[in-house]
């Protein structure tokens, strides 16, 4: 039996990194909200020695400095409790291939067994729903759905931020498609356009049987 979304747990994680390369860069941050039934039920964050000096343009983009993570532990304290953490739930991130990456090109320094957890992707996610959204950044999205971020690219505020997007993009993907179970989520993230534009029956109907009744004019009926 396929697990149902509302029974599933999702930890939606973000990264801060050294720049952009996971094989010459490193982890300077990750942080992590669990949630489950649609709600926060644990939270991750930890600054981590990336044994290297922090570059001036990543201070000045997430207000680490290295003076900052100088007495943090390394990557290996760090990523043992944030596995722990994770457990077999789905991996969650916006831009997923991107903090992906990272965890396992650290995870493959420390000599450490890969992620063997289900995947799902946010930006995916929202280029399918908001096609109308000329920019699907976390930024972007939340404008969209008017969420603060206090401390934006932190982990923690990023995920947090992210954790509430997902949220508003499982509401419409079940409303709009009818998709209630993890295994037709993940797969709805790497449908092309043209399967995924498919409405759900109900919404069909709604399309089909009561718009093209209703008054042309404006008013309360």
């Amino acid at each position: 039996m396929h697990m149902l979304i509302t029974d599933a747990t999702f930890v939606v994680t973000d990264t801060e990194t050294t720049g952009g390369s996971p094989a010459n860069d490193r982890l300077i941050e990750i942080g992590a909200v669990k949630l489950r039934g649609g709600q926060v039920v644990e939270r991750f964050s930890s600054l981590i020695n990336p044994q290297r000096s922090i570059p001036s343009r990543i201070t000045h983009l997430t207000g680490i400095s290295t003076a900052m993570v100088f007495d943090q532990p390394a990557i290996g304290a760090v990523m043992a409790k944030y596995r722990s953490f994770l457990g077999d739930a789905v991996f969650v991130a916006h831009n997923l291939g991107f903090d992906w990456r990272f965890i396992e090109a650290e995870l493959a320094r420390l000599d450490d067994q890969p992620l063997d957890n289900s995947g799902l992707c946010t930006l995916r996610l929202a280029r399918r729903m908001l096609r109308g959204l000329r920019s699907k950044g976390l930024s972007s999205l939340s404008e969209y759905y008017g969420i603060q971020i206090d401390r934006r690219h932190r982990a923690l505020d990023d995920a947090e931020a992210t954790a509430i997007i997902l949220t508003r993009l499982l509401a419409s993907i079940e409303f709009e498609h009818g998709i209630k179970s993890v295994p037709d989520l993940l797969t709805f993230q790497r449908q092309t356009y043209g399967r995924y534009l498919e409405a759900a029956p109900h919404v069909k109907r709604i399309r089909e049987e009561v718009l093209p009744v209703l008054p042309s004019v404006a008013g309360v009926y």
